[in-house]
């Protein structure tokens, strides 16, 4: 009478499964919590890099450098960050986010071909992601869900002209961001599928630089058996536009690379009127064009 559908009981059962365990790491999910639920994040990561992949082959650092016309190149690259998350549901249907992040970058390099040696460091607080999401459809049994995406980042984050030739070891962009996508998400039986589309675009600091526009997709497929525990695997594909500096474009910037992610999320205790997980994942360059020319 009212236009709904009767739901049998299995029915019932699978619309109030572990949906708050579907939420990806490198994508985001169409899933919205309900009104007034919050939640809140603190992470740590490592990210160590000391090879160049060319397409799917992975080179050594020093190979790369000597090639005609490359002055310098990274030997290794080692990122800590420090991260707090935080999302607040606004409605049933829409959600905000923040994300606050500390970072200590080293990245030690090959000079003039690899004849010498140098290293650099660099610390600081990085620029603050917002994040909003949109369900604008989701099916009367809870398994299907599709919801626009907005994000921003504010540059808090430190722009160093020192490091103008060296993008991975700057903290923040020194410019706005604005991002626009798709989310949707999909139950099957104990499967969840998370897919994205997305752009981002950069805008020039007041240092006449300017980061690449970047095009994303992604998939994730998430397996929850249960309530307390989620174990699955994510794909990320991003396009990357070349960098600018004063209007030229900036050498070993932009280009194509994918990644792999498995990630592992075990809910170890609900009380105080929420739940407390804890979450392992890990990030595997599978695919880098680093367009070079």
């Amino acid at each position: 009478k009212e236009g709904g559908k009767s739901l049998d009981f299995t029915q019932a059962l699978l619309s109030i499964s572990p949906m708050g365990m579907t939420m990806p790491v490198r994508l985001k999910t169409a899933v919205l919590s309900p009104r007034g639920s919050y939640s809140i994040g603190a992470g740590y990561m490592v990210m160590t890099m000391d090879k160049v992949k060319l397409g799917s082959n992975t080179v050594d650092t020093r190979d790369f450098v000597k090639r005609p016309g490359q002055m310098a190149g990274p030997k290794k690259m080692e990122t800590k960050a420090e991260m707090l998350m935080l999302m607040y549901s606004i409605s049933d249907n829409l959600s905000a986010g923040i994300t606050l992040n500390y970072f200590d970058k080293e990245m030690e390099k090959y000079m003039k071909a690899g004849k010498l040696e140098d290293s650099t460091t660099n610390s600081g607080f990085g620029d603050i992601g917002l994040s909003f999401r949109y369900n604008v459809w989701k099916d009367v049994y809870y398994s299907k869900f599709f919801s626009l995406l907005a994000e921003t980042t504010i540059p808090s984050g430190n722009f160093d002209t020192e490091h103008i030739f060296s993008p991975g070891l700057q903290i923040g962009t020194g410019a706005f961001t604005f991002t626009g996508g798709l989310v949707f998400s999909h139950r099957i039986s104990d499967f969840w599928l998370h897919y994205l589309a997305s752009y981002t675009a950069a805008y020039e600091n007041s240092d006449e630089y300017k980061f690449g526009n970047i095009s994303r997709a992604g998939a994730a497929v998430h397996y929850t058996p249960n309530y307390n525990f989620m174990v699955g695997l994510e794909a990320d594909a991003n396009f990357f536009e070349k960098s600018t500096y004063r209007g030229e474009t900036v050498g070993n910037t932009g280009g194509f690379r994918g990644y792999l992610s498995p990630v592992v999320d075990w809910r170890f205790l609900t009380g105080l009127g929420g739940n407390f997980s804890v979450r392992l994942t890990g990030g595997i360059p599978i695919y880098e064009d680093m367009n070079h020319y």
